[in-house]
């Protein structure tokens, strides 16, 4: 999926209120919300910070989101200037345990969202919705939609550009 600027977006949806912010940050900074680990301890994403921060919202039952995540599995490995976060939006601990189980996936930093407050707090209503955050938790970016190994690595290289300058 394209990333639109504000001008494309409301030509494509003039009459949206969400339109006028499609693909710019509702939050500018990063979500502080409480999640919880697959053992139902409590975490807030902001204690990942120190690098730059790449948070992806999917749900087990969204297409996209289950043929991405093998791309998202090898980032970390790829990227260790990076840290990413996975986070299940309401679905319980259980039924992503069992997905990632049953997809052969060995994810650090997975987490449920059992509310879906991150995906409100940054205007996002789409899975997967990808968010790039920098070292100290500005949201830079929001991707909408699949992401291949190609056009992951490629807004990874723009934000690591962006933050050494």
């Amino acid at each position: 999926m394209r990333e639109w600027g504000y001008k494309k977006a409301t030509q494509i949806f003039p009459s949206s209120h969400r339109a006028r912010r499609a693909h710019g940050p509702a939050e500018t900074k990063g979500p502080r919300v409480e999640v919880r680990r697959l053992d139902d301890s409590p975490v807030r994403l902001t204690t990942l910070t120190g690098k730059p921060l790449v948070v992806n919202l999917w749900a087990t039952w969204c297409p996209p989101c289950r043929r991405e995540m093998p791309v998202l599995q090898r980032a970390p490995q790829r990227r260790p200037d990076i840290d990413f976060a996975f986070v299940n939006q309401v679905e319980d601990a259980a039924i992503v345990s069992r997905f990632l189980s049953q997809e052969g996936l060995q994810l650090a930093n997975v987490f449920t969202d059992r509310a879906g407050e991150i995906g409100r707090r940054v205007d996002s209503f789409a899975m997967p919705t990808t968010l790039f955050l920098d070292r100290h938790g500005p949201l830079s970016l929001r991707h909408v939609g699949e992401l291949d190994t190609a056009s992951l690595e490629a807004r990874l290289d723009r934000r690591t550009e962006a933050t050494n300058r």
